[in-house]
């Protein structure tokens, strides 16, 4: 057993990677629809989606407000394209093939190692909901998932590592 009792990992930048939106997208709806919007188009409006999601994905708490805000993500790359021929449901699974998460090649082997010595892990991230979804995507599952902004940034204290610590089942004066 190892004298670390669990590890907080941040997911995107640490565990996952999301490839770049913009050309999928742009792939995705010619696909759908035969037209093809160009790099800039594409690039401009996966940049509103990313804008609208970052300003609402606290509103994602569960599967239902996901769907929820993947539909207003959708509006916004309707509206951004100005394209008549994309209608809301072409936009909205577009969008959803688009983004592309992967696994980095040491995530599962560091998952690995962690659970034979015996530490727990906690994945802490500000993401919606579908997160642990996204994670069984690229092949990792953690037992713990935080998707909570406020647990992150409580995460940056001494007081927030110590709930984090109750969250993975250790004591909080183990937290650092």
């Amino acid at each position: 057993m190892s004298e670390t009792g669990a590890v907080l990992l941040d997911v995107l930048g640490t565990l996952v990677e999301l490839e770049s939106p913009a050309p999928a997208l742009r792939e995705e709806i010619e696909r759908r629809t035969g037209i093809d919007i160009g790099e800039e188009r594409a690039a401009a409006a996966f940049a509103a989606e990313i804008g609208y999601y970052l300003a609402h994905h606290i509103e994602g708490r569960d599967m239902n407000a996901v769907d929820d805000l993947r539909d207003r993500c959708a509006e916004e790359i309707r509206r951004e394209l100005r394209f008549d021929e994309l209608d809301h449901a072409t936009a909205r699974e577009a969008m959803l093939a688009a983004l592309r998460f992967r696994a980095f090649p040491d995530a599962l082997p560091l998952l690995r190692t962690l659970r034979e010595r015996g530490v727990r892990v906690v994945a802490a991230s500000n993401w919606d909901a579908s997160l642990p979804d996204t994670l069984d995507s690229v092949g990792l599952t953690t037992p713990m998932v935080s998707t909570s902004p406020s647990a992150v940034r409580a995460a940056t204290t001494s007081s927030g590592a110590r709930s984090c610590a109750n969250v993975s089942g250790n004591s909080p004066n183990s937290a650092r």
